[in-house]
């Protein structure tokens, strides 16, 4: 067995939360796996970690490198009405991912617009939302992943730059902690979200924004925009000062743009 396989033993407190854990040692994708344990037809809240998948996913279809050394999870959560804005979950659950591995991480920890936590730039942890419906019910699966405590060679071999929470811990938690404040935090704001709506997060997600105040371009996959970044509004989505006045984005990817000379008109 690897040397990081999880204990099942040291994951008690999740227990009680929800209907089963499921851990693999290595799977194709957790996400997938929970699409097919809710095609199966199992019912409430379920948890599936592994070690490392061989064909993680990320936004867009884009492969997501996951060797061992990383934390890999998909929680499914099943809704028995219709969720209004559930976009806004990716930053319900990047909200809470963050608040968790702030815990131990002793550089701040930044939120990149619509799904990504980094440190100093690189990074840390991301978030893949699908949705899945069966039956009467409506599936949210949260897929999350961590870069826990990797090697030299695999952050060489990703293709952007990552970091670890290894690099910035001063004692690195157990992999079973960093899961279960991971799982209690995600469901308690999963709950308020479903009670209140995105409005009590706008906040949290302000103060860490790692793009707030800055000049940036949105890319659809069809065009590419740019303005300043205002933050995000009571639906997750994101507000942009543009040429053409305030825009709201609900889709794209973000990445810093050039400063725009005051001079220019």
């Amino acid at each position: 067995m690897s040397q990081y396989t999880i204990k099942p033993n040291l994951l008690d407190q999740i227990e009680p939360l929800v209907s089963q854990i499921r851990l693999f040692q290595e799977i194709d994708s957790t996400n997938d796996e929970a699409r097919r344990v809710i095609k199966s037809g199992v019912s409430g809240i379920n948890l599936i970690v592994a070690d490392a998948q061989t064909a993680g996913r990320g936004r867009r279809g884009r492969t997501w490198v996951s060797p061992a050394g990383g934390l890999y999870m998909s929680f499914i959560f099943p809704f028995q009405k219709d969720l209004i804005h559930p976009q806004a979950l990716s930053l319900v659950a990047a909200i809470s991912v963050k608040n968790s591995l702030q815990e131990w991480s002793l550089s701040p920890i930044k939120l990149k617009w619509p799904n990504d936590l980094l440190v100093e730039g690189k990074k840390l942890a991301g978030i893949l939302l699908e949705l899945e419906t069966s039956g009467l019910n409506n599936h949210v699966i949260f897929g999350i992943g961590v870069n826990y405590l990797l090697t030299g060679d695999q952050k060489v071999k990703i293709e952007r730059e990552v970091t670890d929470l290894n690099e910035h811990a001063e004692n690195i938690p157990s992999r079973e902690r960093v899961i279960t404040k991971i799982c209690i935090d995600l469901l308690d704001n999963v709950r308020e979200f479903v009670e209140r709506g995105f409005a009590p997060f706008k906040s949290a997600w302000n103060e860490s924004d790692h793009y707030l105040g800055s000049t940036i371009v949105i890319n659809d996959g069809k065009s590419e925009k740019s303005g300043r970044s205002l933050g995000v509004n009571d639906s997750a989505e994101l507000i942009m000062d543009s040429d053409f006045g305030q825009e709201l984005i609900s889709s794209g990817e973000v990445s810093f743009g050039l400063q725009k000379n005051s001079e220019d008109n």
